[in-house]
């Protein structure tokens, strides 16, 4: 019933909304089908086949891309594995959130997640405790869904910094949301 993963050793697993990868310590990265029930590869460019992790992210342009974790790091993005982009349909979040920033305290990175519930214009911005805009983590129109960014505090000073979420929905301009939250860094 689930065919092309058979007698591989499976190390690591990765999935985005209906899209799940695996990945196998002798064999690279294979794509589910959930229609046909199988496994499929997608080694394009890899060339250690030997994957011990698997991630997901945006790449920050409304599409996503795939790493594994070999004996260095491989990138391929979804449009280059998925024939055609479902729609998610009911998993759209019903409203604006905000979510806590993990990990908090942090350092230097962290991760802020935020749900679109349509449409925006959306702008993610982080600020000093003097209310100076300290970087533009989104700035621009973002497709409904659950989004995320990253933040690499780098070389500036520990403290309280603050992240505010602007969104206004594109269909329903009156629909808006305004959010901020604390976060700290800790060198």
């Amino acid at each position: 019933m689930y065919t092309g993963l058979k007698n591989h050793y499976v190390g690591a697993f990765a999935a985005s909304g209906t899209n799940v990868f695996a990945g196998s310590y002798d064999a690279g990265v294979f794509l589910f089908d959930s229609g046909s029930k199988s496994w499929s590869s997608v080694n394009t460019g890899l060339t250690k086949t030997g994957v011990y992790a698997l991630a997901v992210m945006s790449d920050g342009a409304g599409g996503m891309n795939l790493f594994a974790g070999t004996l260095g790091v491989w990138m391929r993005p979804f449009s280059d594995m998925v024939a055609a982009v479902e729609d998610d349909g009911d998993l759209a979040p019903s409203q604006f959130v905000l979510k806590q920033n993990y990990p908090n305290p942090f350092n230097p990175s962290t991760t802020l997640k935020y749900q679109l519930p349509t449409d925006s214009k959306v702008s993610l911005r982080v600020f000093n405790t003097l209310g100076q805009v300290v970087t533009v983590l989104a700035d621009g129109i973002q497709q409904a869904g659950y989004k995320q960014a990253e933040w690499n505090a780098g070389p500036i000073s520990s403290g309280v910094y603050f992240y505010r979420l602007e969104a206004a929905s594109i269909s329903d301009p009156s629909r808006s949301y305004n959010q901020v939250k604390k976060l700290i860094y800790l060198k």
